[in-house]
């Protein structure tokens, strides 16, 4: 690039002594230099010797290369090509191979993965039984020796169907484990045997469709089956629950008024009075137009409220036992105050969603006012390049990957157009190539020469151009 800038200087120099020279022989002889009579004189200089050498030279070359381009057909023709390698190598049964022994490893490691779920299924039933167990055990109201030594007969059951499940399955899982190995060994076996040469011909020698159908057949297998496998273990969940619900309603029939005991439960049954009932605030469309809750379901809150105090107020006049009545009356009260809560959130919500909107309106009036000072600098600096009848400047060059430049509508400049940046009495000081960016022209520094940055308003010289889609800032 510095090169460039030496020849472009050169000419520029050379050809300022030319007219220099012309106007001051003008001015002494008053003769006119006439363009015409000047080419007159240099067309009866031609020679026809000249064009007919440099056709000949042509058609001597054309020749030539066609010649040469003849004979490397020939022998590339003739060359011969040795497929011997290739069939000894017998690369399509080993690959063959290989892709069956893929599919048995995938098969061998879906039967393994089946029999371990199928074994922690059977697991995990007996614990949701000994849990059930426990459970029922608890609610029957028994001594606490009693209810020890039940729950550890529960617990010495369950260990023992453990052991049994452990045992009928660890040699299946064995089995199913030494059987992936041994397939493993052979992938491995047949990796080894794998050379440099059959891996690059591997694209040549496969047929692609078929390997295609093989891999969309194995998978359609593979996922059938983990299908089952998932309807399998769903099955057994649903029985276990069924298991797990008969005897919690078996326990619970045991006991219709249990007596809570545990700290937690006499807390909250005791030392609570219900809020007083507040009357809902009034609505506010704000809500809605926001997207929160319409005013539909804003009605639809108060009257789940008092649907829920209704069907309270039922259940309390049962004559309950024990911790029954109240177990009820907190239910209440944690309804009356979910519903004071939910219809003061609300309240915030819309003043809150009204003081946002304020923010937003504030704001889109800077963004407007931005805006117009924004259009109003636009015109500036475009007036500014006019009136200087200049191809453009330099407005921000701090970032030299992304400068903010402003061209004459003039110029037609655009996507990978160049651009010079001179200064007043001095040469070309860097080179730039022009980008769009979001529908706006910006420049890159493509070269700068030694000593010198880039400064605001330097001034842009556009040596090459392109159509002008660009829009200057």
């Amino acid at each position: 690039m510095g090169d460039d800038n030496e020849i472009t200087q050169i000419v520029r120099r050379k050809s300022e002594s030319f007219m220099e020279e012309a106007r001051k022989a003008m001015a002494q002889s008053g003769k006119v230099y006439n363009l015409e009579e000047e080419f007159r004189k240099t067309r009866q200089n031609r020679s026809i010797i000249v064009i007919v050498v440099t056709a000949l030279t042509i058609l001597a070359l054309a020749g030539t290369a066609v010649l040469a381009t003849s004979l490397i057909r020939k022998q590339t023709a003739a060359m011969p090509v040795d497929v011997n390698a290739f069939e000894d190598l017998n690369l399509r049964d080993l690959l063959d191979t290989a892709k069956r022994n893929e599919a048995d490893i995938q098969q061998a490691k879906l039967d393994l993965s089946r029999i371990q779920a199928d074994e922690k299924t059977a697991l995990d039933g007996i614990d949701k039984d000994y849990t059930a167990s426990v459970e029922s055990i608890k609610a029957r109201g028994l001594s606490p020796s009693e209810e020890k030594r039940r729950i550890g007969v529960a617990l010495a059951l369950a260990a023992g169907q453990k052991t049994s499940i452990q045992a009928r399955y660890s040699t299946s899982i064995a089995a199913g484990q030494a059987k992936v190995k041994s397939i493993q060994d052979k992938i491995d076996s047949y990796d080894k045997r794998l050379s440099d040469q059959s891996k690059k011909q591997q694209e040549i020698l496969d047929n692609q469709n078929k390997l295609n159908d093989l891999e969309k057949e194995r998978l359609t297998k593979s996922y059938e089956a983990k299908l089952q496998d998932l309807r399998s273990a769903a099955a057994r969940d649903a029985a276990a629950a069924k298991r797990q619900k008969d005897s919690l309603v078996q326990s619970l029939t045991e006991r219709w008024n249990p007596q809570y005991s545990d700290p937690e439960t006499l807390g909250l049954l005791s030392g609570f009075t219900n809020p007083a009932d507040k009357a809902p605030q009034a609505w506010d469309d704000t809500l809605q137009k926001a997207g929160v809750i319409d005013k539909e379901g804003y009605g639809g809150i108060s009257t789940s409220y008092s649907r829920t105090l209704s069907l309270s107020s039922r259940l309390r006049a049962i004559p309950y036992l024990n911790s029954v009545p109240p177990a009820l009356a907190r239910m209440e009260y944690e309804a009356r105050l979910q519903f004071q809560t939910i219809v003061s959130s609300l309240g915030r919500s819309g003043e809150a969603i009204k003081a946002r909107d304020k923010q937003i309106a504030e704001l889109d009036a800077r963004v407007k006012i931005a805006e117009t000072a924004l259009e109003r600098y636009r015109w500036a600096t475009s007036s500014y390049v006019l009136d200087n009848r200049e191809g453009g400047y330099i407005i921000d060059p701090r970032n030299i990957q992304e400068i903010l430049v402003a061209i004459n509508p003039a110029v037609p400049a655009g996507e990978g157009s160049t651009a010079f940046v001179v200064r007043q009495g001095s040469a070309s000081v860097g080179t730039l190539s022009f980008f769009l960016k979001d529908g706006q022209l910006r420049a890159r520094l493509v070269d700068l020469a030694p000593g010198e940055t880039l400064k605001a308003f330097d001034p842009i010289v556009v040596i090459t151009s392109t159509s002008p889609t660009r829009s200057n800032p």
